[in-house]
């Protein structure tokens, strides 16, 4: 289960970081530039150091609040888990909400944000929890086995996103003219997959729990 929520978020995380500037682009043409000129590559940039700078508050604030939920609440440190993949949800959730009639980059700017503090969240409590469960002597061997679970799901939702974007693509154009349909799509698909890995941290948490109560 580990192997499996780990390759959903982390998949989820770098696709994010691919994409952007596709996003970014994909937007941009749709926009009307008549009134001013749009520097894109420095929006592009500017999103990937969103996510690089959220992504570092994410991994430490996650940290800290793992320490918080088992040391002060008694829980479980995986809910720290469930919250960064609730935020995946909302930022897929908020990147596909742009209104086609008034394309704008602000949903984009917001899911950097989003998408590049729950990746930190992610691979800020994951760590200790896999060594909590499996022990500080297989730790390296079993990290190291849950994180090549995204080679398979980023691959997924790459293929995704580049069949978006070819089907919206209009012969002869070498970008995406439309907006939000370029990829609104592969979030859609991101969005179900962050949903199905909040199921499974809940089994974890409820088969956990019942574990623990009877011992």
């Amino acid at each position: 289960l580990y192997f499996i929520i780990i390759g959903i978020l982390q998949g989820i995380g770098q696709t994010y970081i691919y994409s952007v500037g596709f996003i970014v682009q994909a937007q941009v043409n749709s926009m009307d530039q008549s009134d001013e000129l749009i520097d894109t590559a420095t929006i592009q940039a500017t999103q990937v150091a969103i996510v690089s700078l959220c992504s570092f508050f994410g991994r430490l604030s996650s940290g800290l609040f793992s320490d918080f939920l088992v040391k002060k609440l008694n829980s479980q440190r995986i809910w720290a888990i469930f919250c960064g993949a609730s935020f995946m949800i909302i930022g897929s959730a908020n990147i596909i909400s742009v209104d086609p009639s008034h394309p704008t980059l602000r949903n984009v700017y917001t899911s950097s944000i989003i998408f590049g503090y729950a990746f930190g969240a992610v691979f800020g409590a994951f760590p200790s929890i896999v060594a909590d469960s499996f022990g500080t002597k297989n730790f390296s061997k079993v990290w190291g086995i849950c994180t090549t679970g995204c080679m398979f799901t980023i691959k997924i939702f790459t293929a995704v996103l580049a069949h978006n974007l070819a089907r919206y693509t209009e012969p002869g154009e070498s970008t995406c003219q439309v907006g939000v349909k370029c990829y609104g799509d592969t979030f859609h698909v991101i969005e179900m997959s962050a949903f199905l890995g909040c199921i499974l941290i809940l089994f974890i948490i409820g088969t956990t729990y019942k574990k623990t109560k009877r011992n």
